[in-house]
C-alpha cells in the first residue's frame, strides 16, 4: 500500500513538472517574437527619424539652391578674366560672376533679345547676372543678360520741325533753337495729330511743333516710341524773366 502510494505521488509529481516545463517552453517563442516585433518597431522609429532629418536637411539644401536661382545681381562689369566676370553694383560692392559652359549670354535691346557670348562682353557694359543672390558676394550664373545703353535711357524733347527725311525728323528746340535734335521712326511709332486718325510721318510738316519721346543713343539720336504734334501756337516753356516793381509811400 506504501509502495503504491509513493508511486502514485512520483508519478504526480512526474506528470506536473512535465507540465511546467512543457507551459515554459511554449511561452518562450511568444516572449520572443513580442521581443522581436518590439525590436523591429525600434528600428523603424530610428529608421524614420534618421530619413526625416535627412527630408529636412535636403528640404533647407533645396530652399537655398532655388533662392540662388531666382535671384540675380546687376552691376557694370569692371574686368574679364578667362570665364570670370566681375562686377560693381550701384551700392559700389564688388561681385565675382563665375561662368561655365551651360551659362547662357542673351542680349537685350532695341532690336529684340538675342543669343551671344561671352566673348561679346566688355568692361563697361551692364549686365544682369541670373542664379546669384544679392546677398552672395560670387556665384555661379544661369544666365548672364547684356542691356544696351540705348534702352537703359528714356528721353524726350520739344522741338520745331526743321526737316523730314523718309524715316526721321530733325528738330530745333523750341526756345534754345542752336540745339538740334534728330529723332528716327520706326513701325512701332505712334504718331498723334488731332482730327486725323491713324497719322503717319508723311502727315507731319516742316514747322509743326512736336513732342517727341522714347529712347536715346550714345550719338544722341532719338528713336522714337510717341511723336505728338502740338496743335496751335504752342511755344514752349519760357524761361522767367525777373521783374522788380517799386512802391511808393505816401508822405503828408
Amino acid at each position: 500500500m506504501k509502495k503504491l502510494i509513493l508511486f502514485s505521488t512520483i508519478l504526480l509529481f512526474i506528470i506536473l513538472s512535465g507540465s511546467v516545463v512543457y507551459a515554459q517552453k511554449k511561452a518562450s517563442p511568444a516572449a520572443e517574437a513580442r521581443q522581436r516585433v518590439q525590436q523591429r518597431i525600434e528600428e523603424l522609429r530610428e529608421k524614420k527619424d534618421t530619413k526625416a532629418s535627412e527630408i529636412k536637411d535636403s528640404s533647407q539644401e533645396l530652399r537655398e539652391k532655388l533662392k540662388s536661382r531666382r535671384g540675380h545681381v546687376f552691376g557694370t562689369i569692371t574686368s574679364i578674366s578667362g570665364t570670370t566676370i566681375n562686377i560693381e553694383t550701384k551700392k559700389e560692392t564688388v561681385k565675382t560672376i563665375f561662368t561655365d559652359n551651360v551659362t547662357k549670354f542673351v542680349q537685350v535691346g532695341q532690336g529684340g533679345k538675342k543669343t551671344i557670348a561671352l566673348s561679346d562682353l566688355k568692361v563697361g557694359d551692364k549686365i544682369s547676372a541670373v542664379g546669384i543672390a544679392k546677398d552672395e558676394n560670387s556665384g555661379l550664373a544661369r544666365f548672364v543678360v547684356k542691356f544696351n545703353r540705348s534702352i537703359l535711357r528714356r528721353h524726350a524733347v520739344f522741338g520745331t520741325v526743321k526737316s523730314i527725311s523718309k524715316d526721321a525728323l530733325t528738330l530745333t528746340h523750341l526756345i534754345y533753337t542752336d540745339k538740334i535734335f534728330t529723332v528716327k521712326t520706326t513701325t512701332d511709332t505712334k504718331i498723334k495729330i488731332k482730327d486725323i486718325e491713324n497719322a503717319s510721318l508723311s502727315d507731319i510738316k516742316v514747322g509743326d511743333r512736336v513732342a517727341a519721346s522714347g529712347t536715346i543713343d550714345n550719338k544722341g539720336v532719338i528713336t522714337a516710341k510717341r511723336i505728338f504734334v502740338i496743335p496751335g501756337n504752342f511755344a514752349g516753356v519760357k524761361e522767367k524773366e525777373s521783374t522788380s516793381s517799386a512802391t511808393t509811400s505816401a508822405t503828408p
